[in-house]
């Protein structure tokens, strides 16, 4: 079980590194510094924060869809975290440090989870 758990994240995480890795036009780039990385995630997990309420408002959705919401979210959370310190291991050293990769990496894995939410829960 350990295994597949195991192979599953690591395709995950290559999959995470080549999207990363990228250098697609319009992408953003590394911050130079740990503190610009983290005031850049900072505002991208409050904008998260704000989507993810007007997703769970009661007089928008269902308890039911409410509920499983909420726990899609936590385990969303997780995904983020151990993806961005993938990214960061990969890229400045072997042992996880919030450095600016780590929140280059979750600011876009981040990005990427306010879009979802607002094209399936705000139709936006």
């Amino acid at each position: 079980m350990a295994n597949k758990h195991f192979s599953l994240g690591y395709l995950i995480a290559c999959i995470l590194l080549s999207v990363l890795g990228s250098s697609a036009s319009g992408q953003e780039k590394v911050p130079a510094t740990t503190e610009e990385a983290r005031s850049a995630y900072e505002n991208a997990d409050a904008e998260l924060n704000t989507v993810y309420h007007q997703c769970i408002e009661p007089d928008h959705t269902t308890v039911q869809a409410i509920s499983a919401l909420q726990q899609s979210q936590r385990i969303w959370v997780q995904y983020r975290d151990l993806n961005a310190a993938a990214y960061q291991t990969g890229q400045s050293s072997r042992k996880v440090t919030k450095d600016q990769y780590y929140y280059y990496a979750a600011t876009v894995i981040t990005k990427s989870r306010i879009q979802e939410l607002r094209t399936l829960f705000l139709n936006d």
